[in-house]
């Protein structure tokens, strides 16, 4: 099994597709087995999963078949910081020997994948000042990638996962109100929780960018697709999923979406739930954990996103849950909100905005027992029996004098007193007409492989990586990179150095080249009309901005044309002087009329002695007088010259080099391209060989057969000689020319 790349660099695992998903056998619990347990010969069986070239996972699957996590329901993580750590460890070791052979996961590693938990309890372990960790974070070191380390480590800021008993309350909520199925999404799905206690009736798509992470929620939830990218690159039609439902992650940080955010109006966890709420289908719920500043922000930022919120949704309910929610699986004390909302089929009333946009000040006793105000949202001022326990003003997650809520000790549990105040919700919900009833367009279809296709089309999966001298600005180290391949290195991405005062203006340049390929890309893939228009919009959104602020995309300014000073003239002629006594020269030689050679290894050439020429000294005297060239710069993009998209971006609008102005082009107001036509025959097999590397970049031997309009088996015998059988054991196919080029022998001489 391997993650598949798509053509903007993002990644995937793709979903397996088998005879019958099967739950786990029944009696081994998690806690018949250590951690770290190794699998048995019984996790190895007779394998039910499809071939590749249908199941879309690439190379050779052992014989281990994609088995479904049977979760008990229950809190599988173990407590305190060292215990936790070390389930991580045990369970990134599978996820390494998984990947590296190719496979599944068993059973029995599954019961060890699900006591991961993610770095957020953790962070410790990446602090090379704690001694005590020293251990663990050397083992861990050696199992992960530098780049895996790398993100590890950055997750501990917002990597936090929920209690399986509220997820269960979540879905039985859910389903209570109305789902009976279809495709839903889970953005930021850590290890999976929610897709793995999902009904079976739920096609789940699950958005993670924790590389370690994603690959675990696949090898638990080998039904779901897990798409390994961050949020904001999820490029999917509006209405796409018919129900959202997850833990978004928080942070006061912002990330670009060249469509959902584009300015970085939004923090994380606002634009997670902004962007689900266009991702999901009018009349469907999008049920998510949020942090409680989402409904609490008093600054201008928190209000225009409750507002955008409620133009796009009817807020069915909220539960306000005790900060000790998490304590036990995330071990963390935060206060959060779960937050229902239902998609509207039609844009919010002019002056009907909802009391919830706003907050109100609230009396709450403080840690001394001293009433004090403090901004709560309207919501929960107006429904006190929301609130799963007792607000009050304490020490919260990052600062003191914050609001907390204490569990009701009189409820049995947290989560049977979220279920109870979910019964409530639900029950509102059917007499305020205001269920779960998504309206499933033409481009959201239920069906799992017109889902498969259009979240995962394996046919662009495998193509396209950097190109070199792209630049991009790296959110989370706050700086410019160009990708370098450097001779003889692997390419890799390094700091570019952008003047301050440039910084904003290239931030919205590279913003402009991310639209402009998505419009044509969009165009050329044959995406949805509405895909189509949403990112052609935000071009001419982001476009209006930029001219508005700094003008054309291509002025210029022009320099040099200025008449020369005495001085520079005299120095010129020194120079153009020397220059041509050197090339009007002669080349030094030794005794055997052979060159003699300088230190870098040049003929030394002694100057012509005499005197200058009357035409020459003529011609040097007007050349060194002659004014400055002239030069036309646009110093605004000097950074981004060597980046292979700067052409495109500039050929977006039509500029008048006399006037210095600008009008846009076709581009932005109608479709410029057209998909690419299918090609259906091929008259011989070379050409079938050189469709299939154009259209995938590898020899699939199903769609030579199709091509060829015959079966596989005399597809490949009249490959003969023009491809090969990959000698690493995998079905993979090389062309001749790849797999005969260089030292043969030396080659594959180890294998």
């Amino acid at each position: 099994m391997e993650l598949a790349q798509r053509p903007d660099g993002s990644m995937v695992a793709v979903a397996a597709h088998t005879n019958e998903l099967t739950p786990a056998p029944e009696g081994e619990g998690i806690a018949d087995r250590p951690v770290g347990v190794e699998p048995d010969s019984a996790g190895t069986i007779t394998s039910t999963t499809s071939t590749p070239e249908t199941s879309g996972v690439s190379g050779e699957v052992s014989s281990v078949p994609a088995v479904r996590f049977d979760h008990p329901g229950t809190i599988l993580v173990p407590s305190g910081a060292k215990a936790r750590a070390r389930a991580n460890i045990a369970a990134a070791r599978i996820a390494v020997r998984c990947r590296d052979e190719n496979r599944y996961a068993t059973p029995a590693e599954q019961q060890v994948l699900a006591q991961w938990s993610g770095w957020g309890a953790v962070p410790d372990i990446f602090d090379p000042n704690k001694s005590n960790w020293t251990d663990e974070r050397a083992e861990l070191r050696e199992l992960l990638s530098a780049t895996d380390y790398d993100s590890a480590r950055r997750s501990t800021l917002n990597a936090h996962y929920t209690d399986p008993r509220l997820v269960e309350a979540m879905w039985d909520a859910l389903h209570e109100a109305g789902f009976a199925g279809g495709r839903v999404l889970e953005p930021g799905c850590g290890s999976g929780t929610f897709m793995a206690m999902a009904p079976d009736t739920a096609v789940m798509v699950g958005v993670e960018k924790d590389p370690m992470t994603a690959q675990i929620a696949h090898l638990l939830n080998p039904q779901a697709q897990v798409r390994l990218e961050g949020f904001e690159t999820t490029t999917v039609p509006q209405g796409s999923f018919a129900a959202t439902i997850g833990n978004v992650p928080f942070a006061k940080t912002a990330v670009h979406d060249p469509v959902y955010n584009p300015d970085y109006r939004y923090n994380l966890h606002n634009h997670f739930l902004i962007k689900s709420l266009h991702l999901t289908a009018p009349g469907g719920w999008v049920m998510g954990i949020t942090t409680h500043s989402t409904m609490d922000a008093v600054g201008a930022a928190g209000v225009k996103a409750r507002r955008e919120m409620a133009d796009l949704a009817d807020l069915v309910g909220a539960v306000r849950l005790p900060s000790s929610t998490f304590r036990e699986v995330a071990g963390t004390d935060v206060t959060t909100d779960l937050l229902i909302f239902r998609r509207r089929e039609e844009p919010l009333a002019s002056n009907a905005e909802p009391d919830w946009v706003q907050t109100r000040m609230v009396d709450l006793i403080d840690r001394d027992g001293q009433s004090k105000a403090i901004a709560v949202n309207a919501y929960f001022a107006d429904h006190p029996d929301r609130v799963a326990g007792q607000m009050q003003i304490s020490h919260g997650l990052y600062r003191d004098g914050s609001l907390t809520v204490a569990a009701d000790e009189a409820q049995p549990s947290i989560p049977e007193h979220v279920r109870a105040i979910l019964d409530d919700i639900v029950a509102e919900a059917r007499r305020d007409g205001l269920t779960h009833a998504p309206i499933v367009t033409a481009s959201a279809e239920q069906d799992t492989e017109a889902f498969r296709e259009g979240l995962a089309d394996a046919t662009e999966l495998y193509a396209g990586v950097p190109i070199a001298g792209t630049v991009r600005w790296n959110t989370e180290r706050n700086q410019f990179e160009s990708y370098v391949a450097a001779e003889g290195a692997q390419p890799s991405w390094e700091p570019l150095a952008v003047p301050k005062s440039r910084v904003a203006e290239t931030k919205h340049l590279l913003e402009l080249r991310d639209l402009t390929v998505a419009v044509i890309g969009s165009q050329t893939s044959g995406a949805e009309l509405s895909v189509r228009n949403d990112l052609r919009a935000a071009l001419n959104r982001s476009y209006d901005a930029y001219v508005s602020t700094y003008g054309p995309i291509n002025r210029f300014v022009e320099q040099g044309g200025r008449e020369r000073t005495d001085a520079e003239v005299r120095e010129r002629m020194v120079t153009l002087e020397q220059r041509w006594r050197i090339k009007n020269g002669t080349r030094r030689l030794d005794a055997d009329g052979e060159p003699i050679l300088d230190t870098k290894g040049k003929p030394i050439i002694d100057p012509y002695p005499g005197m200058l020429p009357p035409e020459e000294a003529e011609r040097i005297a007007e050349e060194a007088a002659q004014p400055t060239a002239v030069q036309f710069r646009r110093n605004h993009m000097q950074k981004l010259r060597d980046d292979p998209m700067m052409a495109t971006l500039m050929a977006i609008e039509i500029f008048n080099e006399d006037t210095q102005t600008a009008r846009k082009a076709a581009l932005f107001h109608r479709d410029v391209y057209s998909p690419p036509a299918r090609v259906e025959r091929a008259d011989t097999p070379q050409d079938a060989v050189a469709i299939c590397l154009g259209e995938s970049g590898r020899v699939d031997l199903g769609r030579v057969a199709q091509l060829l309009s015959t079966d596989r088996d005399d597809a490949r015998e009249q490959l003969r000689g023009l491809v090969y059988a990959a000698v690493d054991g995998s079905d993979d196919l090389l062309p001749a020319a790849e797999f005969l080029s260089g030292n043969v022998r030396e080659k594959y001489a180890a294998e």
